[in-house]
């Protein structure tokens, strides 16, 4: 098994488009986006209460990301809930003090794009000492929305096969899609590219990435696809879902790019399938060479601050080989810190694919 990896000849072309693109990014950060912010976070909610159940008015809750340390602050109500929006996806810590009670810690409290966490807490009396209890791990249960929504994470797109039919793994996401409920393949039948939700063609879809329009309108589906690992969060929305969305009648299928974190990360990777690592075909103690099928997929990325608790950056690249077709997928994110304000992450993703009859030609 030998696995080889093809050298692109590189040109002052993509070094200026770099830079037009970081320009972009840059602009891009004062674009409000408020209307669409339900579609790139999520929520969390919760009711704090006395060691006897009764209601703690103004108590203050402070919700802080675990990856990048930024935090935002509320108050709870009359009623006693409180509730913080337009939250990243990921893990965070929730602090509650309140007058003549304990300062209580939920650690790890998950929030899932398009889904709204609850986290109730309940008080003890006393000012001398603090209590720390680390959430449950399991998948958030949104009991605030009649949405029906499935959830994968990057794990799950990451530990996918890769697909047979495109070989470069960009259709992650399509594929794991099949895994929610009322969701299934189209069987090649109908207008448009995807699956099939509630029995609707595939051109019903709506496709978006960080609340960005992605559907192509030439022939429906997807415009622009990522790569697997440059997913951060991948969000079904198959029915009930509310005029945030809307445009589409079928599934509503929402992602999110990896966002960087406070300390530097990334990896290289390597998907690959091999026509000699594949059973022999053919009759019993015939020679017959296995199908002229290789598929190799390589890249990496990074991810890290650009100013602590502040900016973060993420970036990623594929290139994929298959038999003696060639494609290359990346994707960039800036991510701006901030929450509950009008700036928004800027997403930027492209997919190109060399003939074989150029297989050196420059990207």
């Amino acid at each position: 098994m030998e696995a080889v990896l093809t050298p692109i000849r590189m040109s002052s072309r993509p070094v200026r488009g770099f830079v037009a693109l970081m320009v972009t990014l840059m602009l891009g950060l004062g674009l409000s986006t408020t209307a669409r912010a339900q579609a790139t976070s999520g929520d969390i909610t919760g009711t704090v209460k006395d060691p006897a159940g009764a209601l703690v008015v103004k108590a203050n809750v402070v919700v802080t990301n675990e990856d990048t340390a930024v935090a935002a602050t509320t108050q709870t109500g009359t009623s006693g809930d409180y509730r913080v929006s337009n939250l990243l996806p990921g893990k965070y810590d929730v602090v509650v003090t309140a007058a003549g009670f304990q300062a209580f810690t939920l650690k790890g409290v998950g929030v899932e794009l398009n889904k709204t966490s609850t986290a109730d807490i309940s008080l003890k009396v006393g000012t001398s000492a603090s209590v720390e209890v680390s959430a449950d791990a399991g998948a958030v249960l949104d009991t605030t929305s009649t949405n029906l929504t499935t959830t994968f994470s990057n794990v799950e797109l990451s530990d996918l096969p890769m697909s047979a039919n495109g070989g470069s793994g960009q259709s992650g996401v399509l594929n794991v899609s099949l895994l929610s409920p009322g969701v299934a393949s189209s069987g090649a039948l109908g207008i448009g590219t995807g699956p099939s939700i509630g029995g609707q063609r595939p051109r019903n879809n709506n496709f978006e990435i960080e609340g960005v329009d992605n559907n192509n309108k030439a022939v429906t589906g997807p415009l622009v696809y990522l790569p697997n690992d440059a997913v951060g969060n991948f969000t079904l929305i198959t029915s009930q879902f509310s005029p945030d969305f809307g445009h589409s009648s079928g599934g509503q299928f929402n992602t999110t790019v990896v966002s960087g974190t406070n300390t530097f990360h990334g990896k290289v990777y390597e998907y690959f399938q091999n026509r000699n690592l594949n059973a022999a075909s053919g009759p019993a103690g015939a020679k017959v060479p296995n199908p002229d099928y290789d598929n190799n997929r390589y890249g990496g990325q990074i991810g890290g601050p650009v100013f602590k608790n502040k900016l973060f950056f993420f970036g990623d690249y594929e290139h994929t080989r298959l038999a003696r077709c060639l494609a290359t997928t990346s994707a960039f994110r800036l991510q701006p810190a901030m929450l509950n304000s009008t700036a928004s992450p800027v997403p930027m993703a492209s997919t190109r694919t060399i003939s074989p009859s150029s297989p050196s030609t420059p990207l």
